[in-house]
């Protein structure tokens, strides 16, 4: 998928996640606390957007990417106060968690 179309996938997606958590915050809650996977699979869209090889123009994705990996399946798991539970990371959530970390250790400040 080209640059520009991800860009524009991303900003109405973007918003549509943040109406989802705002209007309907138990259900987002509970999607979370119980790893439950979501229809539509976010992990998909997920993979649409991500490419590891255009990390430096994905920057503009990265808002979306990480209201997406938020709300995947399993991605609690990197988060350092995961409950432990054994569930599987997406790799491509994964890969884009370490970019994020890498980017801002990387920072100038």
């Amino acid at each position: 998928m080209k640059q520009e179309v991800k860009i524009a996938v991303a900003v109405p997606l973007r918003t549509a996640i943040w109406n989802w958590v705002g209007m309907f915050p138990d259900e987002y809650n509970e999607a979370i606390r119980t790893h439950r996977r979501l229809e539509g699979t976010p992990e998909r869209v997920f993979d649409l957007l991500w490419d590891p090889s255009e990390v430096a123009s994905a920057r503009a994705l990265w808002p979306t990417l990480a209201a997406l990996a938020v709300i995947c399946r399993g991605a609690a798991r990197a988060r350092p106060e995961a409950s432990g539970k054994d569930l599987p990371i997406h790799a491509n959530v994964s890969d884009y968690i370490h970019e994020v970390q890498v980017s801002l250790r990387c920072s100038p400040r």
